[in-house]
């Protein structure tokens, strides 16, 4: 009797230690499975794609009723006898991007050719110089801390400045309106295209848009040399 006992204990024994073998194993492979179904269905982080350039129609389009300065400003005349002032999609696109802009205060007193506002992506910046004289009444503090609404709604959200102008007639005399805005402006890209090449780069943008190219060489300010970018900035934004 006793070694029955023996033998029914022994037996129980490997009986419980093959379960628990069999519980561990069961166990691995389950949390096997799971690793492998949380690697095969992990999620890819998307890369950031960077902004598509802007079309030509884009560029071009200038709103009726905006005045379109040499300097790439636009000027609104407003009932009140104020006039909103901004800039095209030229700087933005040639930036690259806008990460600071800098703006005078409100009450400051601008001439003509003066500094307006400093649009800054990197190390790399564009100055934009007033088309008139005039007093700052109110500065557009949105855009100041948002500097992308000059890239993508420059003409209402992304306007800069309210002044009170001074000999605004004759500022107006060498400013464009409405379809001579618009081909102004197409030619000014041209102008933009060749000289880039001239400066070595941009060489794929050729003087007629082909279909599908980007009509103006999109953060070029970045692949030019400081004094470069400087002179090239100064041509086409001097006003």
């Amino acid at each position: 009797m006793f070694v029955l006992l023996v033998l029914l204990t022994f037996v129980a024994a490997l009986t419980f230690d093959y379960l628990v073998q069999r519980a561990d194993a069961r166990r691995a492979a389950h949390a096997l499975e799971g690793e492998a179904g949380r690697v095969g269905v992990a999620e890819t982080v998307p890369e950031t794609l960077p902004e598509p350039a802007p079309s030509l129609e884009e560029l071009t389009d200038i709103p009726p009723g905006l005045f379109l300065s040499p300097g790439h400003n636009w000027l609104q005349l407003e009932s009140t006898g104020s006039v909103r002032l901004g800039t095209d999609r030229l700087a933005p696109a040639l930036l690259g991007g806008l990460d600071r802009l800098q703006l005078l205060p409100a009450g400051s007193v601008v001439r003509r050719g003066d500094p307006l506002a400093t649009l800054h992506f990197g190390d790399r910046e564009i100055v934009l110089r007033a088309p008139l004289d005039g007093v700052i009444d109110e500065v557009n503090t949105l855009a100041a801390a948002d500097p992308e609404r000059l890239a993508h709604d420059p003409f209402q959200e992304g306007w800069l400045y309210r002044l009170r102008a001074r000999g605004i007639a004759e500022a107006l005399r060498g400013m464009r309106v409405a379809e001579e805005a618009r081909a102004w402006m197409a030619s000014e890209l041209s102008r933009v295209r060749d000289f880039a090449a001239r400066l070595g780069k941009g060489q794929r943008f050729s003087a007629v848009i082909q279909p599908g190219a980007a009509p103006v060489p999109v953060g070029i300010a970045g692949e030019l040399g400081a004094g470069d970018w400087k002179d090239f900035s100064d041509r086409i934004f001097a006003g």
